[in-house]
């Protein structure tokens, strides 16, 4: 019965029980054991993103990851100390390559607890080299990652300014920015080697910048949106400072962004967003809770654009106003996001929010309302 499910439809199929994320694993492992088929379709998802399990099993996927280096590797990794023990003998099938997230937080923390099993706590000497090993695997094994996950120490923790870890990540799609502190070689670095995102997801600092390193950054993240080819969602926390620069650098997206977000933003100083109104296509655009200092006059050219299918989410905050115009201080912004979205009064009905509450919301999507969209309350 197994055999007569042809390979693309078993990959659909096991696709649809690794997104399921209770039990994944387990149901996954089940049907790698069926026979040699279902193995070859189930093997490459249940590795594709290892590390995001816990436990003892982060520790022994490094150990099968250490076992694809060469004797000679193997010596050098001994020679400095880090202790290599129960390594598989040849592995069976090429595990690396089938890796596609890419979590550096999650990676760090597996060659931690890798590091503290073997009793080696604390040492620096000894990290750099399992990760430069983990990289070195990686590179040899020709994985080709679909998503990543990284912060600003990333480069220089794993020293990828040194090796061909570019090639790892040249198809990237996915991108998720942790910028905790200022550091132009990690985006110059990702603005090089990733240039195949379609989604890009970036959150600013909590602590605060000079004004010339915000400046400095910002310009830099610009340069990574104007090198993507096809640039269609962007997500921006936490930017407090020169926004204008990376909405600047949207218009060189405008024929491919679909999906706009900010939230915590504030766009004092920031002048008129034509960067964003060149984005004919947009299909949502989301001015999320914490953003301020949006006025008319910013906004003007988003009134003055030809948007094909736009629909647009206002938040009001945590705290709620009788004046659903008080959050954005721009009554101008909220009449205009309204007749974008327009009302849909038996969609609202079915969701069960009143519609006193409703203000501004993207209502004509089948998926419906989230509570949390709702603008502010009117009496």
């Amino acid at each position: 019965m197994t055999r007569l499910l042809p390979p693309e439809i078993l990959n659909i199929v096991f696709k649809e029980i690794h997104d399921e994320r209770e039990g994944r694993f387990s149901n996954l492992s089940s049907c790698a054991r069926v026979d040699r088929t279902w193995c070859t379709s189930a093997i490459p998802l249940l590795w594709s993103d290892p590390f995001e399990t816990h436990g003892s099993s982060r520790e022994c996927v490094i150990n099968i990851y250490l076992a694809f280096l060469n004797t000679e590797e193997l010596g050098e990794l001994r020679n400095n100390g880090v202790p290599i023990f129960d390594l598989p003998n040849h592995p069976i099938l090429n595990y690396p390559s089938f890796l596609k997230t890419f979590n550096h937080q999650m990676i760090n923390n597996a060659i931690y607890s890798w590091c503290e099993c073997y009793g080696v706590i604390d040492d620096d000497i000894i990290l750099k080299y399992v990760r430069g090993a983990f990289i070195k695997v990686l590179c040899k094994c020709d994985t080709n990652l679909r998503t990543l996950y990284c912060s600003t120490e990333f480069v220089v923790e794993y020293n990828l300014l040194q090796s061909n870890f570019h090639s790892v990540i040249a198809s990237v799609n996915k991108m998720y920015i942790d910028l905790k502190y200022i550091d132009i070689k990690f985006l110059s670095y990702l603005s090089q080697a990733c240039q195949q995102v379609n989604y890009l997801e970036i959150y600013f600092s909590l602590f605060p910048r000079t004004s010339q390193d915000a400046k400095i950054e910002a310009d830099s993240l610009a340069t990574l949106i104007r090198y993507q080819v096809q640039l269609q969602r962007i997500h921006i926390y936490r930017c407090y400072q020169y926004v204008h620069l990376i909405i600047d650098a949207l218009q060189h997206q405008s024929g491919s962004l679909r999906e706009v977000v900010f939230h915590q933003v504030n766009f004092q100083d920031c002048g008129p967003l034509h960067g964003l109104a060149t984005c004919k296509y947009l299909e949502h655009l989301e001015i999320g809770e914490g953003c301020q200092n949006l006025t008319e006059e910013m906004c003007r050219p988003l009134f003055d654009a030809s948007f094909v299918d736009l629909h647009v989410v206002l938040y009001n905050g945590i705290n709620y106003s009788t004046d659903p115009f008080n959050f954005f201080h721009c009554k101008e912004l909220v009449e205009w996001a309204e007749k974008q979205c327009g009302t849909n009064e038996r969609t609202i009905k079915q969701h069960g929010i009143p519609l006193k509450c409703l203000c501004t919301n993207n209502v004509k999507r089948p998926r419906g309302i989230h509570p949390h969209h709702v603008l502010g309350l009117r009496s």
